[in-house]
């Protein structure tokens, strides 16, 4: 389907877009792009440095004469007067460096919630204007969401389907402040070298805020609905202009909000995307049904449905789509599951599929030590857990579970006002369905009534977990290198362990608690319990990653193929296997 003439300026960016979709925008580029007019002024230029010589010239200075014609000053000096007189003497011609500062533009989204909806079309509509404007007048231009943190890191260049992910993606349930605004209006003057024009994009309380000098301002207020169909009113500053942009059909809305990339015959959210396989680390969410893990183009989160038996129906695999940065984490509860991102100095916590009301959607800005504190637990894909510790006050702790060791990050919700604070500590999920906090307090774990679990010692020593009851399934890695399961009594040691094997964790089954390794090889997965060491055969492959369920005495094993295994460690078999990259995901929105 190809663009109407009248579109072809915009033929570049809308070729993003499915061609339907891309078309329905039409009507808003043209008025918008009356509205706006060309960008004006020319490209400024700054000191002409020399830079070598460009040639040969009949005028310049006597210092850039050539040094034949100083021959002739001495041999006929009449002669020389008279070719200077007249312009017929040579001079070699300096080359200049333009220096031509970059003409730039910064389009700063107000993505909270009075702009949810189908003031986003409107947004999404002005940044392809924009952006082609700004082309046209040689101009380079950026975007970044208002609520986040002013620094290069965070802005966006250009027009293709990862930017517009990111740019559907940025929402946020805060209001964005006046000191926002003009701290990135600070960032831009010293960063951007005060960039030609900087566009707000944001609702109408805006329209109340004194705009700076240079600060542009679009301002959408969606209309009620008429004969005619729903429509946008927009005002602009500081040219007080005021326009009315009638909206597509609904369905055509709900498509350009959602997925405005995939055929139109297919079901927004649940296109059929190319084969992806899974990498890196694998996390199990709640429950033991589900396994997570990033896929292998590094653009969303494959989560994986684990049968409840042997031989039970196998459900597809599912990616979800994330554009907010590296994901840190992903967690869930029930049928929800949620994803930690890390952007530059901030987390982002964004719900994926289900309803969790007790999440804190939205962005974390983050101080120095817990940046420190992040960066020291790696990069790699971690489980996450949210445990709401004071309903009343609205207190609320998350966990970066490490091999033991957690980055905790309390939120304590005073008149607005949001604090989180790192600390360290170490928790245990249990599996009702709620969650026991394990805090260190003087050596102990401490319950969440406030009741002293299991002895622990030395706070900065290892712990694992393993089964439905804490108190018999702790497992403590002591000072001198061993395992051992503590008992009110005395602590129980477990078999030395091959120093070179990994601890993909424990679990608990018939009665006793056992440790999961796997070989520095990647090849042998042992079960080592407090009286004897079984080695798990018929995983076959060299395994690249493991995780061990803790819920269930399962543990999933990616292996070099790209094959997802899942092993029943009670009965010594296969429960279900995931072929890579032969899959074909189904994506969600």
């Amino acid at each position: 389907m190809s663009l109407p003439p009248a579109l072809a300026r915009w033929a570049e960016p809308l070729a993003v877009l499915n061609p339907i979709l891309a078309s329905a925008l039409g009507p808003l580029l043209l008025r918008l792009a009356a509205a706006f007019g060309p960008l004006g002024g020319e490209t400024r230029k700054g000191g002409d440095e020399p830079d070598g010589y460009a040639g040969i010239t009949r005028r310049g200075k006597l210092e850039h004469l050539l040094t034949t014609e100083w021959g002739l000053l001495d041999t006929a000096p009449e002669e020389f007067l008279r070719r200077l007189s007249q312009g017929e003497l040579s001079f070699l011609e300096p080359e200049r460096k333009a220096n031509a500062h970059e003409r730039r533009c910064l389009i700063l989204f107000d993505c909270g919630p009075e702009q949810l909806g189908t003031p986003r079309i409107a947004q999404l509509a002005a940044w392809i204007v924009l952006a082609q404007r700004a082309g046209a007048a040689g101009a380079t231009l950026q975007w970044a969401s208002l609520d986040s943190a002013p620094k290069e890191s965070v802005l966006h260049t250009g027009f293709d389907e990862a930017t517009v992910r990111a740019f559907l993606w940025a929402r946020t349930a805060v209001q964005a402040s006046p000191r926002q605004l003009y701290d990135w209006r600070k960032f831009a003057e010293s960063a951007l070298g005060s960039p030609e024009e900087l566009w707000l994009l944001g609702g109408p309380r805006w329209l109340d805020v004194p705009m700076a000098r240079g600060v542009h301002l679009m301002s959408t207020q969606e209309t009620e609905s008429s004969e005619k169909g729903e429509a946008l009113n927009l005002t602009l500053r500081p040219s007080g202009k005021k326009l009315q942009l009638a909206l597509p059909p609904p369905d055509t809305q709900i498509r350009l909000l959602r997925d405005p990339f995939t055929p139109i015959g297919d079901k927004p959210g649940k296109a059929r995307v190319s084969p992806r396989q899974a990498v890196g680390a694998l996390v199990w969410l709640p429950g033991g049904k589900l396994v997570a893990a990033r896929d292998s183009a590094d653009t969303g989160v494959l989560v994986f449905p684990i049968p409840t038996k042997q031989g039970a129906s196998l459900g597809p695999a599912k990616l979800y789509q994330q554009h907010y940065g590296k994901i840190r984490a992903i967690g869930g509860h029930n049928n929800a599951i949620f994803c930690v991102a890390k952007s530059g100095d901030q987390l982002e916590i964004r719900l994926i599929k289900g309803n969790m009301p007790s999440l804190p959607i939205g962005k974390i800005p983050l101080n120095e030590d817990s940046i420190r504190l992040l960066d020291d637990a790696g990069s790699e894909l971690t489980s996450a857990t949210l445990w709401l510790q004071d309903k009343s006050q609205g207190q609320l702790i998350l966990w970066f579970e490490i091999l033991g060791k957690s980055l905790i990050l309390s939120r304590t919700k005073n008149n607005e006002a949001q604090n989180w604070t790192p600390t360290r500590a170490t928790y245990l999920p249990a599996f009702d369905g709620a969650f026991f906090a394990g805090l260190f307090d003087g050596g102990s774990l401490i319950g969440s009534h406030d009741k002293t679990s299991v002895r622990l010692g030395d706070p900065k020593q290892a712990l694992l977990f393993a089964g439905p009851s804490p108190k018999e399934s702790v497992v403590v890695k002591r000072e001198d290198g061993r395992w051992y399961l503590p008992l009110e009594s005395k602590d129980i040691a477990f078999p030395a362990l091959d120093p070179d094997d990994t601890i993909l964790g424990a679990t608990y089954f018939g009665g006793q608690v056992r440790l999961v390794t796997l070989s520095e090889a990647g090849r042998i997965v042992r079960l080592v319990g407090l009286g004897s060491t079984k080695t798990i055969t018929g995983i076959g492959g060299k395994i690249v990653s493991a995780s061990v369920s803790p819920d269930l005495p399962l543990v999933a094993c990616l292996r070099e193929s790209g094959d997802l295994m899942i092993w029943d460690l009670e009965t010594n078999a296969r429960r279900c296997q995931f072929h890579a990259p032969r899959e074909t995901f189904e994506e969600s929105a």
